[in-house]
């Protein structure tokens, strides 16, 4: 992961204009050893198929796929203009946030940004004196709290509680608000009631993003000997919005409004008696995300452009999650949406934008400005496989003579596959140094993998090497590894966990 730190933030720079604040930036990476002069074509380029103004002051100029022959080094740097510059012919940014990198590593540097600019920053940007006060601001967690009508479960089949526990963490894992091991953290002794037959239960262990999930079993059960009908699952951090957290706890001591919830069974009619968000009654259409590197800078400023060509209100989904502008560049790179996702758009009733779902979705097909591989077509089952007649003889006419086969040997040379034995040093060189060395070996290994895609013929081969991309982009298995070597920085091998090691174990390509 690209790592923002002070040394790498260039505080009162100046620029009369964009392309003179992008030679600023290229001068900046070429005297760190990031790039050759050359990369300033590559940001020029990029500027000229969409501008990279991110928000609120704020841009992330990258270059083009044929300008990393000019990267000699992964690598992030800021520069901070305190006059401003005028980047996209109206919008004014302050800070430059410039990226040398020859694959897809900046999309984890967008979900730095995007988080950061939920909320009203620009006038912090623009007033910002020092890097300390850079990264305090990107890297700042701003207090949330998901509580939507797709985490409301009614009528689930649950034999006991356990069932009931295993239901609602699911709920909570398939929207990434919590991650493995949250339902093991789950203690029926801690379970609290609140209200006759409602219960909650909550853990702070595994969770990603604070929420909460509400569960209701077909039948009533028992929990440390009393029955329970509703279970409210509470995912916790340290970014919990307490205010309202507070809200829902109100509501559920609320005898009305629990009588209330007692006698519903939708979740759309849970979801507007606590106060939860609920998804819009709109007209809407899906479509499977094909771009290889999901829904990034580039198409998403496509689908912007798009999208703000019309009056009416156009929000999306990632498959069942809740949905948010799709006028918004900011709120569509947070929802992380991969290739293989479905895109859920609603448009708002009585507007052009009910017939623009059927340009947008085009579009989404086409690739958003970028060249797409289709995504393979799902087999038929076997429940809808022709049947086969098989056609047998009942008699042998005559004596059948065969051959005989072979007696089993085989010539030829022998290609015997050793394990390679890696040392480790048993004192590190330093969090600085042992990080750069991570970020080296990571970024060799991806090379390696693009090579061994370029080369395969097969869609199946290179879907299962860009597979392995994903997962060295993982955020929490980099960020876990990054805490261990800060934690560790003198006896950097002995500690060394599973999530560690996975980084060892990787397998090395030919």
């Amino acid at each position: 992961m690209l790592a923002l730190e002070p040394q790498h933030i260039h505080m009162n720079q100046h620029a009369v204009d964009k392309t003179h604040a992008l030679k600023c930036l290229v001068d900046i990476l070429e005297k760190d050893g990031l790039v050759t002069p050359e990369y300033i074509t590559g940001l020029i380029n990029r500027e000229q198929q969409s501008a990279t103004y991110l928000g609120q002051g704020i841009a992330i100029p990258h270059g083009t796929p044929q300008s990393r022959e000019y990267i000699l080094k992964t690598g992030i740097r800021l520069a901070h203009f305190p006059e401003g510059v005028i980047w996209d012919g109206e919008n004014k940014i302050y800070l430059a946030v410039v990226i040398a990198a020859k694959s897809d590593e900046h999309l984890q540097v967008l979900q730095i940004l995007t988080r950061a600019l939920m909320h009203d920053v620009s006038e912090q940007v623009k007033n910002a004196s020092k890097p300390e006060q850079i990264i305090e601001l990107l890297q700042a967690q701003p207090l949330s709290l998901a509580l939507h009508e797709n985490l409301i479960q009614t009528e689930i089949d649950a034999q006991d509680i356990e069932d009931l526990f295993w239901a609602a963490s699911q709920t909570l894992k398939k929207h990434n608000f919590v991650k493995c091991g949250f339902l093991s953290s789950l203690d029926p002794e801690q379970a609290i009631q609140l209200q006759d037959q409602i219960w909650s239960i909550s853990s702070d262990h595994f969770v990603q993003q604070p929420a909460i999930s509400i569960t209701k079993p077909s039948q009533a059960l028992e929990l440390n000997g009393k029955k329970l009908n509703t279970l409210v699952c509470i995912a916790a951090n340290d970014q919990l919005d307490n205010e309202r957290f507070n809200r829902l706890i109100d509501i559920l001591f609320n005898p009305e409004q629990v009588a209330e919830l007692d006698k519903t069974q939708t979740p759309n009619e849970i979801a507007k008696i606590i106060g939860a968000d609920v998804v819009p009654d709109w007209p809407q259409r899906s479509v499977v995300l094909a771009n290889a590197h999901g829904l990034h800078a580039r198409p998403a400023t496509h689908l912007v452009n798009l999208t703000k060509t019309f009056q009416g209100d156009i929000q999306v989904a990632v498959d069942d999650g809740s949905f948010v502008s799709a006028k918004s560049l900011t709120r569509l790179l947070a929802l992380g949406c991969k290739r293989g996702q479905t895109l859920r758009f609603i448009a708002e009733p009585e507007t052009d934008a009910v017939e623009a779902l059927d340009q947008v979705i085009l579009a989404v097909q086409q690739g958003l400005g970028e060249e797409v591989e289709a995504l393979p077509v799902t087999s038929e089952t076997p429940d809808q496989l022709p049947a086969q007649t098989v056609i047998s003889n009942a008699t042998t006419l005559g004596n059948n003579t065969g051959i005989a086969a072979s007696s089993g040997l085989a010539f030829g040379p022998v290609h015997v596959i050793k394990p390679k034995v890696y040392q480790y040093e048993r004192m590190g060189s330093g969090v600085k140094v042992e990080k750069e060395n991570l970020d080296i070996a990571l970024h060799a290994v991806k090379n390696n993998i693009h090579q061994v895609i370029a080369k395969a013929d097969a869609s199946e081969i290179k879907q299962i090497f860009r597979a392995h991309l994903e997962m060295l982009d993982d955020p929490d298995l980099i960020n876990g590894v990054y805490q261990k070597i800060s934690l560790y920085t003198t006896n950097f091998t002995e500690p060394l966990s599973y999530q560690d090691s996975a980084f060892l174990k990787l397998p090395k390509f030919p």
